[in-house]
């Protein structure tokens, strides 16, 4: 009998399918160093990333018509089947600091950069610290489970201009968190990024700065500095700015044994702040949480800039 099941386990072990993988190095074409983080799609939908060591698996079953590689450091790479099928390496070019004519003539003078974030609260009424999801529903639900990332499940925090006589650019974008670091952690929770401009009629975002969202991530704990020296020049709007998350699609994260999207830090802000924050959640109009036009909380987004005159 305990030969019989044996022969019939092993069988069966025999017959699970094998999943046969492709793995791919990424390669910085000038320092021939490997490429980490970088956002790989398959025909526009998000698939997966590179890990530490650059490297990244597709398997060998799945069909496309287009490899894109994105990375906030690189310019994007766009592969055809064809030629993925001949390449194990793919080698990435840098993309180059923009500064334009004004920025150029200012270099030679002191710069003068500020930071902007919410207005804390005289007193902060979140006792317990720590980061708080990016969206707080994880499980997706029948009819909405949607193998694409077009769909919209963002958040927004809307940082006013409070200093309108004069000019400045958007240095970097900080995304800040408290959680405590995890040692030699390896999970990296991707994520996208982009800046709107802010309608004083709705009070709500409106467009959207930069042609394509910047592909990021992060690992617990991590607060989140996106430098856009590598980005168009962008000038901070005289009716203020919206820091804008996004993720993918909640497959990504729940196939992937991720505790989540992405966490970051909250804070209490005053009563006077004319921080609000927004969300997107499988619609396309913006709408304020209670919890911000009560004014309590917002996430701790903010902005570093350069004044240029």
């Amino acid at each position: 009998m305990l030969k019989k099941m044996t022969i019939i386990f092993l069988l069966s072990f025999l017959c699970l399918p094998t999943v046969l993988l492709s793995q791919i190095q990424l390669i910085d074409e000038k320092d021939s160093i490997a490429v980490p983080h970088a956002h790989v799609f398959l025909d526009d939908v998000f698939y997966t990333y590179s890990k530490e060591n650059g490297v990244f698996y597709i398997d060998k079953k799945q069909m496309f018509d287009t490899l894109k590689i994105s990375h906030l450091s690189y310019k994007d790479k766009l592969i055809s089947y064809n030629d993925f099928q001949n390449n194990d390496i793919v080698y990435l070019e840098q993309k180059n600091t923009i500064l334009n004519e004004v920025f150029v003539n200012y270099k030679k003078q002191k710069k003068r950069i500020k930071t902007i974030f919410p207005e804390r609260a005289t007193r902060d009424y979140i006792r317990d610290k720590y980061d708080i999801l990016l969206i707080d529903d994880t499980t997706p639900t029948i009819g909405r489970i949607e193998n694409s990332d077009s769909i919209n499940i963002s958040r927004a925090v809307y940082i006013p201009n409070n200093d309108r006589k004069h000019k400045a650019l958007i240095r970097k974008i900080i995304l800040k968190s408290v959680d405590k670091e995890i040692e030699n952690d390896v999970q990296y929770i991707p994520f996208k990024v982009n800046l709107m401009t802010y309608d004083t009629i709705t009070n709500t975002p409106k467009d959207k700065i930069l042609t394509e969202d910047l592909t990021v991530g992060k690992k617990q704990g991590e607060t989140v500095v996106i430098d856009l020296y590598k980005c168009e020049n962008i000038e901070l709007p005289v009716s203020g700015i919206c820091i804008v998350v996004s993720v993918y699609s909640q497959l990504h994260y729940v196939y992937n044994d991720f505790i989540g999207p992405p966490r970051f830090d909250v804070v209490s802000i005053k009563k006077t702040s004319g921080v609000h924050e927004y969300y997107l959640y499988y619609s396309p109009f913006w709408k304020e949480p209670n919890y911000s036009k009560r004014r309590e909380q917002v996430f701790n987004w903010g902005i570093e800039v350069e004044y240029i005159d």
